[in-house]
């Protein structure tokens, strides 16, 4: 079979994809679409063309950084597309993905899929050593990352109980919260207010639990007391499962050395 003139690309080459990944949000000045997808196709055209076929660009315009590339409408296209041989060119780290971890991820994956990445502006190139190399770095400063994320959440948490504020969306029996738009806000969890002790609930616990272990009343016998004398306690009926919850909450109250009792109660 005669080849034509200039052609010079591989059979191989016909099976081979080269992708261009592009990303601006709304706020960037910077980083045009237009400069991205120039960008992307010179270097394809100086670098890529000849191993690979180019299959066209892929554009999430208006998308922030923080939405994870998965996350994205062309970059879950992508992800679909991408197969076995196939390469994904990005412009700048950034535009495909936010944090060193999502990269970390991201790389490691295609790597299995034997797709290569190309990021121009830290000269990444995956299908070379010394672009796995720069792979292998960037792992190290994600996980470095990873580990400040989790020391300064439980710093974080750490100061917050430190000041009374409850973290997550249940208050625990024996205590009621009043609300503070001061209390400061956490990842892994929403800041609700402050605990306050609360005698009358904690007298409600400590009759429960005198129901239930002096008097040996059954879960449905100790519901339907509660109903009758505390009904629709925090805003729900009670049934036999919320009884033996309230139940374990007074016996850990109890086993903390805390007095049910107590009319003034400072804990």
């Amino acid at each position: 079979m005669r080849r034509r003139r200039g052609w010079t690309r591989t059979p191989a080459a016909i099976s081979r994809m080269a992708y261009g990944y592009v990303r601006v949000s709304k706020e960037e000045q910077e980083n045009s679409p237009e400069w991205q997808r120039r960008t992307i196709r010179a270097y394809y055209d100086a670098r890529l063309e000849g191993t690979y076929t180019w299959g066209g660009h892929f554009c999430d315009e208006g998308v922030s950084g923080g939405v994870p590339l998965s996350e994205r409408p062309s970059g879950t296209r992508l992800i679909e597309k991408l197969e076995r041989g196939d390469c994904v060119v990005f412009a700048k780290l950034d535009r495909g993905f936010r944090a060193a971890m999502d990269a970390v991820m991201w790389l490691g994956t295609w790597q299995d899929r034997g797709v290569g990445v190309h990021m121009l502006d830290i000269n990444l190139d995956t299908t070379t050593p010394v672009g796995m190399a720069i792979a292998q770095v960037i792992a190290v400063f994600a996980e470095l990352e990873r580990a400040r994320i989790s020391e300064r959440t439980k710093e974080g948490l750490a100061v917050v109980r430190s000041r009374g504020f409850v973290l997550g969306s249940k208050t625990p029996w024996g205590f009621y919260m009043e609300k503070d738009p001061t209390a400061p806000r956490a990842k892994s969890g929403i800041v609700r207010g402050v605990l306050y002790p609360s005698p009358a609930e904690r007298k409600m616990l400590w009759r429960i639990m005198e129901l239930r272990d002096a008097n040996m009343k059954s879960w449905p016998a100790i519901s339907d007391w509660l109903q009758e004398n505390y009904p629709n306690h925090r805003g729900k009926p009670w049934n036999r499962y919320r009884a033996a919850n309230a139940y374990g909450g007074g016996k850990k109250l109890a086993e903390q050395g805390i007095d049910l009792l107590n009319p003034n109660p400072n804990v």
